[in-house]
């Protein structure tokens, strides 16, 4: 892949020692090219060189230095579709899904308890919920659990403070969601061919 051949030189060695104790290929390689890609969008973001933009080797949420500033930030993929979320003020999530009719009909079941409505929902929709709760649940610290459900589909006013989410389209047959712990607007861009996220609008495509 010509993009992990032309940027590898920019993980850390303690990212190089996670992603050779990686045994399935395929997830070693979406953790190489998410960490390169995580680190070319913050700086294409953030205006800075690649080689500025420091990430943590995880296992856990990823922490970012950028020009050695901590930012919070969070990253999902699925197939080709990688996304990120970056924020200097506001602890934030992010998820994307591909749409399958497989998963949707398990969203649909596993979500019914919190609304009845669920099985009326079209694939998007469904994945696109999912997302919201993945991504609320990145943002809170929390995963997905019965809290997450709490916050997305039943509490409101001052027992949500501050939570917001927003889901988004990545192209045909996938979806996402980001969400945001703060009041004020936060900033996100998503790659290989989907759009730059301005708090809760459109904004343009990424180059």
């Amino acid at each position: 892949m010509r993009v992990v051949r032309q940027w590898v030189g920019l993980l850390t060695a303690a990212e190089i020692a996670r992603a050779r104790g990686i045994l399935r290929a395929q997830r070693k390689l979406d953790y190489v090219y998410g960490r390169i890609v995580l680190r070319l969008l913050a700086a294409r973001w953030f205006g800075v060189p690649p080689p500025r933009v420091e990430a943590s080797a995880g296992p856990g949420p990823v922490t970012l230095c950028i020009a050695g500033e901590p930012v919070f930030c969070s990253l999902s993929h699925c197939g080709t579709h990688f996304a990120a979320v970056f924020s200097a003020q506001s602890r934030v999530g992010i998820d994307v899904e591909c749409v399958r009719l497989g998963a949707a009909e398990a969203v649909r079941a596993f979500l019914r308890p919190w609304r009845e409505g669920a099985f009326g929902w079209r694939d998007v929709d469904a994945i696109a919920h999912w997302c919201e709760l993945e991504a609320i649940g990145k943002a809170l610290g929390i995963g997905l659990d019965a809290s997450t459900m709490r916050i997305r589909f039943r509490e409101a006013g001052p027992a949500r403070p501050g939570v917001h989410w927003h889901p988004f389209l990545l192209g045909e047959g996938a979806c996402g969601a980001v969400s945001w712990v703060a009041d004020r607007p936060v900033q996100a861009v998503s790659a290989p061919d989907v759009v730059y996220i301005d708090s809760d609008h459109f904004c343009g495509t990424f180059p």
